[in-house]
């Protein structure tokens, strides 16, 4: 088969762990009687996504991770932010603003954003957007 195309071996596979894991799993219910318990539902592979009680660090890096699985290629860009002002003095971590550069940095990827990621082929795709909440990413 082609490159991101199932065999019809795939399939049965597929199926056959599907109708494993029903045998195993109880699905959650709908109506309330588990809003005590923590819990992360994915529908279609992560097309849909319900997350209950979930708090802390670790519970909401699973529910990340969880969301981040995908059945099909796709593309993700990375970027680092543009310069900082303690960049420019030697120095890592912190919060500070960006310098001059690190600002024109900014500028023009939020230009080339738009029309190399969320717009392909003439047609606006979805597309997410990750940042940290820390001044020179924002």
């Amino acid at each position: 088969a082609p490159p991101g195309q199932a065999t019809a071996e795939d399939m049965r596979d597929h199926y056959r762990k599907v109708q494993e894991y029903q045998r195993m799993y109880v699905t959650l219910q709908d109506d309330g009687s588990e809003d005590d318990l923590s819990y992360i539902k994915l529908y279609n592979y992560g097309g849909k996504v319900v997350t209950n009680r979930m708090h802390g660090y670790l519970r909401m890096r699973i529910a990340q991770f969880l969301t981040t699985i995908h059945t099909s290629p796709h593309v993700i860009y990375l970027s680092r932010h543009g310069q900082s002002e303690y960049n420019v003095l030697g120095k890592i971590g912190g919060n500070p603003p960006l310098s001059e550069p690190g600002r024109e940095y900014a500028r023009r990827l939020g230009e080339w954003v738009p029309r190399n990621i969320t717009v392909q082929n003439g047609v606006m795709v979805k597309a997410r957007l990750w940042t940290s909440s820390l001044q020179r990413t924002i």
